[in-house]
């Protein structure tokens, strides 16, 4: 595959902040619909001192046979 071209596509699609938009919404429902869940796992979350790296995009491709 054609590494560049995947990066344009990243790049022309706005991937990244697509993909931080939907962190932080499942993040946050996940916080509203489970808020024991939530707790317990985080509790000391403090959404300023949360620093999120995306380091990786990939492409998969399933089989529908």
């Amino acid at each position: 595959m054609d590494v560049k071209k995947l990066r344009d596509w990243v790049d022309k699609h706005n991937i990244r902040n697509r993909a931080l938009e939907a962190f932080w919404l499942n993040l946050n429902t996940y916080k509203l619909e489970e808020p024991e869940q939530f707790d317990e796992l985080f509790w000391d979350y403090d959404k300023d001192y949360l620093k999120i790296l995306i380091e990786d995009f990939s492409l998969h491709i399933k089989s529908l046979e």
